[in-house]
């Protein structure tokens, strides 16, 4: 499984690298149909328990590029993907060094996002929109590591940006539902 997770990491990359500023972009019935088609293979994933190690690095950078795509017809079909990684999250076996290492490539993934929201009001919309999916993916993350005693900032692999756990947490609780005039993105830790 390895391989074709890599391989479909590249191309979701590719292309909507290649299709997002194109006339239609990211919004041409191709790339609505092959998200369509990564969301079902990942629930796949998700729901037969498949993940292995190697595979969470590229699962986690397509959930990502899905669930931050600037185009609705393929972000919103994505966001189920949250749930499902819940679900597997708690769904983990009781060995503790698989459940550290998922833990981290989720945490790593759901702090990026909040990060990334500082700076791109399209990001902060998202996630302000659809706050409570994102809090209960985080309440699980949580949950397993309090289970485990696992702490998730010392677990997490990516460092790219000054914040931590708890910072991203508290951010992410206090966005609001945006508005017209969304405040300046910079004000989502203060």
């Amino acid at each position: 499984m390895n391989r074709l997770i890599g391989s479909l990491r590249n191309f979701i990359c590719e292309f909507f690298t290649q299709n997002t500023g194109a006339p239609g972009g990211g919004d041409s019935p191709y790339a609505t149909e092959a998200s369509y088609q990564t969301i079902r293979l990942i629930t796949t994933y998700f729901e037969k328990n498949t993940v292995s190690a190697e595979d969470l690095t590229p699962l986690f950078d397509i959930c990502r590029q899905l669930w931050t795509h600037p185009t609705e017809k393929i972000r919103e079909p994505s966001l189920s993907l949250l749930e499902h990684c819940a679900t597997w999250l708690s769904s983990t076996p009781t060995n503790q060094g698989a459940i550290s290492t998922r833990l981290s490539h989720c945490a790593a993934t759901i702090l990026s996002v909040i990060h990334d929201a500082q700076y791109s009001n399209t990001i902060r919309s998202i996630l302000s929109t659809h706050k409570d999916q994102y809090l209960h993916l985080v309440n699980s993350i949580d949950a397993s590591a309090l289970t485990y005693n696992i702490d998730v900032d010392g677990v997490l692999l990516s460092r790219d940006f000054d914040m931590t756990w708890k910072e991203g947490k508290r951010g992410l609780s206090q966005l609001n539902t945006p508005h017209p005039d969304l405040s300046p993105a910079s004000s989502l830790l203060k």
